[in-house]
């Protein structure tokens, strides 16, 4: 990186593990934590059963837990099914960074036509999540600035592993 190699006198980052390798070495100091933000899992809104209607939405039964990891498992699972799809990030960043921790986490990496990759921008992942009723990691701030009316809901949030620091150092 441009750290390693002494390019930079200040860099913002969001990747605890590399920033931590980094101070091993003694390529970086005064690292300072300078802003966070919350990722939050949304998908197809939950809809119960009403006389005319069967419940739906939400088919890998994800909304309320509280573990993203075990969240993005249960979407696979339904995703093989064919019941659900997953809305994957298309670039480098802090959201796509946290997103693939957590599929390291659920288990083996996912693969097969339930999961897509949105285009560049965090809107782009919010956007196609929205126009195929699909899963998606987005964070707070973006959720709360163009998620209303999308028919998606926030399904998984509080979990620590959705929590993203950017430090200067």
């Amino acid at each position: 990186t441009q750290l390693e190699r002494g390019e930079l006198d200040a860099a913002l980052t969001h990747e605890p593990e590399l920033e931590a390798a980094l101070l091993r070495q003694n390529l970086i100091h005064d690292r300072r934590p300078v802003a966070a933000t919350a990722l939050v899992l949304v998908g197809p809104a939950p809809k119960r059963a009403t006389k005319k209607q069967p419940a739906s939405g939400d088919p890998a039964g994800v909304a309320g837990s509280g573990d993203a990891a075990e969240a993005l498992r249960r979407i696979a699972g339904a995703g093989e099914r064919g019941e659900a799809l997953y809305v994957a990030c298309g670039e480098p960043s802090g959201t796509r960074h946290v997103e693939q921790g957590l599929w390291k986490a659920a288990g083996p990496l996912p693969v097969g036509p339930w999961l897509r990759t949105a285009g560049p921008g965090p809107g782009a992942v919010l956007a196609l999540a929205r126009e195929q009723a699909a899963y998606a990691l987005v964070e707070r701030g973006l959720w709360s600035a163009q998620g209303a009316g999308s028919g998606l809901a926030v399904l998984v949030e509080g979990d620590p592993q959705l929590a993203v620091t950017y430090h200067v150092m």
